[in-house]
Parts: C-alpha cells; sequence; structure tokens
C-alpha cells in the first residue's frame, strides 16, 4: 500500500484508484457468483422447477436472504481499505466504490437466474 499510494496528490490518486478498483471488482465478482451458485443452483431451486406456482415470490424471499447472508463481506471488504485511515475522504470513498460492488455483484448474479 505505501508505495502503492506514495506521496504526492498525484500518486495517491493513481494509488487508490487502481486499489478500490481492484477490491471493487474481486467483490463483484465474487458476489455475482456465489449469488448464482444460491439462487440457480441452491438446494430448493428444484421445487420451484417443479411447482412453478409463485416463483416471483420466491426469488424475492432467496434475494432478501442472499443479501442478508452476504452483508458481511462487506466488513471484509473494508478490512482492506484500513490502510487509508489517514485520509477519511478517500476511505469514506472506498467504502462507497466497495457497497457499489455489492450491490453490483447480486444484482449481476440475480439478473443471470
Amino acid at each position: 500500500y505505501a508505495t502503492l499510494l506514495g506521496t504526492t496528490p498525484d500518486a495517491f490518486g493513481a494509488g487508490f484508484t487502481g486499489i478500490v478498483a481492484r477490491i471493487g471488482l474481486v467483490v463483484a465478482a465474487a458476489l455475482a457468483l456465489s449469488t448464482y451458485a444460491a439462487v440457480v443452483r441452491g438446494p430448493d431451486r428444484g421445487v420451484v422447477d417443479l411447482h412453478p406456482l409463485l416463483p416471483t415470490a420466491w426469488l424475492t424471499a432467496r434475494a432478501l436472504s442472499v443479501a442478508r447472508d452476504r452483508a458481511g463481506w462487506l466488513l471484509v471488504a473494508a478490512v482492506f481499505l484500513v490502510p487509508l485511515h489517514d485520509h477519511p475522504l478517500a476511505f469514506a470513498l472506498g467504502a462507497g466504490v466497495v457497497v457499489g460492488a455489492w450491490c453490483a455483484g447480486i444484482g449481476a448474479g440475480l439478473a443471470s437466474a
């Protein structure tokens, strides 16, 4: 982190962008795969395939369950932003990007269902 963040404002901006983009991409990709596995390949999917009476209600309940179960991933991703504690604005912006990536990952996983 020290070499990526640098000491000059331009070096800090470039390093910050690179670090936060990588964290966001990893979070979004992992959540998309995890959400897809939970919704499409989950153990209760066979029941919905055989008896599709209320698939919208099932998908809504499953999406809320996945979001609740994966909320801890935000804290795990925030651990990688801890070196930015000296720069509160950068930390807040990085946390915003991570939350956006979390939402995008869950949305991408649900969109494939």
